[in-house]
């Protein structure tokens, strides 16, 4: 979630299933509002608290793309959503596309939506494939940027750089939860932190996350990079959980853009070295 701090309203991008009083709490206890939800495309895990955040927070505008698919059981719970969203109820909503060229702004903070393009998803639609049609929102405020990576694949980021779009940025949210797909087709993960190169990279994932994210070999190129990578969980390829045991990492993350320029990031990065001084064996420590 994004908020500009002097008109006290909020962007949020994503929001899966049981983490929607998260951000109802966030929202309320700041006393702000929330302006815009994106939905960076129709994977559970992204869109599936969406609606009911429509529905407590009164967001004003949403931005999504149609489904890539609509059959089987993934298909199914996202037309459900679509389905709602046609009821009456909610047509004093600004509805928009969440791809290429579509921008916005709010007080100081403004956003782009650099993919996907209609052609990658049209492509998409053809394949069947979710990620190739995942957004990538761009947040700028103050001279500083932060990027919202979804879900999109090393194919995604190839096309940016070959359209000749500057990925440079002080904090990306890593694609995919610690996983870049399809680098063989486009960017891998040392490719992809060539162009941004963050300061900071985040990572969000799940301690009990069944795919094993986030991935080993990116752990090891962050490890050689300049940025600081952190996770807002532990998995138990770090550390020795005990059976659904869900411990935090990094925790949430919050990033300031400073008025005068620059970031302030909050665990700060000693904070966060020793969180993870401790453990058996941190992966994100050489």
């Amino acid at each position: 979630m994004a908020i500009d701090w002097q008109t006290l309203r909020a962007l949020l991008i994503d929001c899966p299933a049981g983490k929607e009083t998260v951000v109802e709490d966030a929202v309320e206890s700041r006393g702000i509002s929330l302006d815009t939800a994106i939905i960076s495309h129709w994977d559970a895990d992204h869109y599936g608290g969406i609606i009911q955040i429509v529905d407590t927070l009164g967001v004003r505008s949403l931005r999504y793309n149609y489904d890539t698919f609509f059959d089987g059981t993934r298909g199914a719970r996202a037309l459900a959503v679509h389905r709602r969203l046609a009821d009456d109820r909610y047509r004093h909503l600004e509805m928009g596309n969440a791809e290429e060229g579509a921008v916005g702004k709010i007080g100081n903070l403004s956003y782009t939506i650099a993919a996907p393009s209609r052609q990658t998803l049209h492509r998409a639609l053809v394949h069947r494939d979710r990620n190739l049609a995942s957004s990538v929102v761009f947040l700028e405020a103050h001279g500083s940027k932060i990027i919202v990576a979804g879900d999109a694949d090393g194919r995604v980021w190839k096309a940016l750089v070959d359209k000749g779009v500057s990925l440079n940025s002080d904090v990306l949210r890593w694609p995919h939860h610690g996983a870049l797909t399809h680098t063989n087709q486009g960017l891998d993960s040392a490719a992809l932190l060539h162009h941004v190169s963050p300061t900071h990279v985040i990572v969000s994932v799940g301690s009990q996350n069944r795919y094993r994210h986030p991935q080993e070999g990116f752990i090891e190129t962050i490890r050689d990079s300049n940025s600081h990578v952190m996770c807002t969980e532990v998995t138990p390829l770090c550390h020795s959980l005990s059976a659904r045991e869900v411990r935090q990492c990094a925790g949430t993350v919050s990033v300031r853009l400073r008025q005068g320029g620059g970031i302030l990031i909050t665990p700060s990065i000693p904070k966060h070295r020793s969180t993870i001084a401790g453990w058996a064996h941190p992966r994100c420590q050489a």
